[in-house]
């Protein structure tokens, strides 16, 4: 089963998120990447046309996915929101 996550990267108080796909059954983050979040600089970038085709094909948000499309949907004002 294929699971949209987000991956924690870079260092210590200026790290970052990816957003991926991940395969459920498999241990590791490796995947197409779909977007990323930077708390520090306040963005999000997704990538919502190929997510959305994975959507199609009945991919399943990880809760920190469906956390962060909660707040994108409650029109969360502290974060600069780029769709591609």
């Amino acid at each position: 089963m294929l699971k949209i996550i987000l991956s924690k990267m870079g260092r210590k108080k200026s790290s970052f998120f990816r957003i991926l796909s991940s395969n459920y059954n498999k241990k590791g983050n490796s995947g197409s990447v779909y977007g990323f979040v930077d708390r520090i600089k306040k963005i999000i970038k997704i990538k919502i046309k190929k997510i959305k085709k994975l959507i199609k094909n009945g991919v399943v948000f990880s809760k920190g996915m469906k956390k962060l499309l909660k707040s994108i949907n409650n029109k969360n004002k502290k974060y600069d929101l780029q769709i591609n």
